[in-house]
């Protein structure tokens, strides 16, 4: 057994482990002291928002490189793109957190696929995260993608 493979199955454990002693809903994972929830379905950018906030929850916001790379290890199981909570809908290159109003300046954190933001169709003014990499990509607010809602764990 390879170390890499070594790594993923300690990570699921200890996954499985935090799931079942953790407050999170059904169906959510929890990692230091949030819950998340991966959607199956595929919502455009507003609705995605509209949903989580349904589940008492908003559009992941991504501060860290901690909380970056437990999610990179989730979506490296998934081929799929997500919507995060960040935008520009404010203007044009200046991205701003969804819930919490935070700049990227303010958090000091990116993870920008190379050569992103591009705006290459001139309406890309929302944000995915893609998967197989976990770097972010801008995209059209209207395309239908899954989503990554979050909230604090309600035990902490």
């Amino acid at each position: 057994m390879t170390v890499n493979t070594k790594m993923n199955c300690l990570f699921w454990i200890f996954t499985l482990f935090t799931v079942v002693y953790s407050n999170c809903p059904n169906g959510w994972l929890w990692n230091n002291s949030t819950c998340y929830l991966f959607s199956n379905d595929q919502q455009p950018m507003a609705a995605a928002s509209y949903m989580c906030k349904t589940y008492d929850s908003h559009l992941v916001e991504i501060f860290s490189t901690n909380e970056d790379a437990y999610l990179k290890k989730v979506l490296t199981f998934y081929s799929h793109t997500y919507w995060i909570g960040l935008n520009s809908l404010q203007g044009v290159n200046h991205w701003m957190w969804l819930d919490s109003k935070k700049t990227l300046n303010e958090t000091n954190y990116v993870n920008w696929l190379p050569g992103q933001p591009d705006n290459l169709s001139h309406d890309e003014f929302c944000v995915q995260i893609i998967g197989s990499t976990g770097e972010w990509r801008s995209v059209s607010c209207t395309r239908n993608s899954r989503y990554i809602c979050e909230k604090p764990d309600p035990i902490v």
